[in-house]
């Protein structure tokens, strides 16, 4: 989980005490859900109500270029359906 949560961190770190939006620079990163087929975690970075979307919409596209630098993939939700032939009864 270290993993995950470390570019995480790192990269909401970068926005809040770099040139981006500044609020006290606190971030928390927990486990969310233990989910059918996932570990969700939660990562909320703390800034002003005024940058919350930027934030949000900055943190999460770096997120995701830093998880596809650091090889870590997102799984999408797979089902498996087996079909089987019922015999006709007549």
């Amino acid at each position: 989980m270290q993993v995950v949560r470390a570019p995480l961190v790192d990269v909401a770190w970068r926005q809040l005490s770099g040139a981006g939006p500044k609020y006290g620079c606190i971030v928390t990163v927990h486990v969310d859900e233990l989910a059918d087929s996932s570990v969700n975690l939660f990562c909320r970075p703390w800034v002003k109500t005024e940058d919350c979307w930027t934030a949000h919409w900055d943190i999460t596209r770096q997120v995701k270029e830093r998880f596809d630098v650091e090889g870590i993939s997102i799984p999408f939700p797979q089902r498996d359906v087996h079909t089987h032939a019922v015999p006709a009864t007549t």
